[in-house]
């Protein structure tokens, strides 16, 4: 993993993740109010797209699904010049990062990042809006592979 200051969406990277809650509304969209994750859906209107995939219907039966998301390239928006995805910090817009699912989240970020070849840029999980403190999240994305490049403003 490596650490670095600045806007991630002014870089060059093959996939973007934002951090994110998993609050789907009552008309499936997720919510991206507020951080890198309305950056992300002002650029490219994903909040939809990710509301279905966070709320996985099977059959008549939705679950929710945790941890790292990835969109379906360019079907949301086909001037989107990367694979987004989320990497999920909350379960509800209003509450505190919740350090155990950024844990999972880094776990499941951890599998994805194989191969090598993809350049992963992801904003710093549960500082912002999360409320958490660096020092304590910091720990948890330790074991992050090197081509993820976790980005502070």
């Amino acid at each position: 993993m490596q650490l670095r200051k600045g806007d991630m969406f002014q870089h060059k990277a093959d996939v973007l993740l934002v951090t994110a809650n998993s609050y789907v509304t009552h008309n499936g969209v997720l919510v991206m109010g507020r951080g890198a994750a309305k950056q992300a859906n002002d650029l490219y209107q994903c909040a939809e797209h990710f509301g279905w995939l966070v709320n996985d219907t099977i059959g008549h039966k939705a679950r929710q699904r945790y941890g790292v998301i990835m969109g379906d390239p360019g079907c949301y928006n086909p001037e989107c010049p990367y694979w987004l995805g989320i990497f999920q910090v909350k379960y509800h817009w209003r509450d505190e990062a919740d350090l155990k699912l950024i844990e999972y989240s880094a776990l499941k970020l951890t599998q994805l990042a194989i191969p090598d070849e993809f350049k992963i840029s992801l904003n710093f999980p549960g500082i912002g809006n999360g409320r958490l403190r660096r020092e304590d999240v910091l720990p948890l994305l330790e074991g992050l592979p090197g081509n993820v490049t976790v980005w502070e403003l």
